[in-house]
């Protein structure tokens, strides 16, 4: 089973607002590289506010849910949390977007785009990395709440 990481660096808008942006890093026995997609890192954006806290949690396939990607089970006094596609801060209420192409050089306003190919980052993630048997090349179907991955964040 797959496991992912993240290291949190708040950020803030010009208008002062709080957020994540960070890359994902992949865990494979014991070491971590740097998620690529394309050859080019992989991001998790979230709002600082309603960020999910830091810990060790499962994620599940969910054809169920509003976006249909996957949930993060177990997120303490929360529920219905899911990393989906979004490429602004008003995209998400306290779930997790996945993209590419973050410029950490450049300071974002509130109205802008922060990430970008998240849908196509999303359904990478989960088929072509999450779901994916390396040895066969084959991506697997995977039932509603099978956990098939996990993420710490830190």
């Amino acid at each position: 089973m797959k496991e992912i990481y993240i290291k949190r660096l708040l950020r803030s808008t010009k208008e002062q607002r709080g957020f994540y942006c960070s890359q994902v890093y992949q865990i494979n026995k014991g070491l971590s590289k740097l998620l690529l997609r394309n050859n080019k890192p992989v991001f998790l954006l979230e709002k600082e506010k309603v960020a999910i806290p830091t810990g060790q949690y499962s994620l599940a396939r969910d054809y169920k849910g509003k976006h249909q990607f996957l949930k993060v089970l177990n997120v303490p006094n929360r529920c219905n949390i899911e990393i989906h596609a979004g490429n602004y801060l008003r995209d998400t209420i306290g779930c997790l977007l996945l993209g590419q192409n973050y410029d950490e050089n450049r300071q974002y306003g509130n109205q802008d785009i922060i990430i970008n190919e998240s849908l196509d980052t999303c359904n990478w993630f989960v088929n072509d990395f999450l779901l994916n048997d390396e040895k066969n090349q084959q991506t697997r179907r995977a039932k509603q709440d099978e956990v098939i991955g996990h993420i710490t964040i830190a």
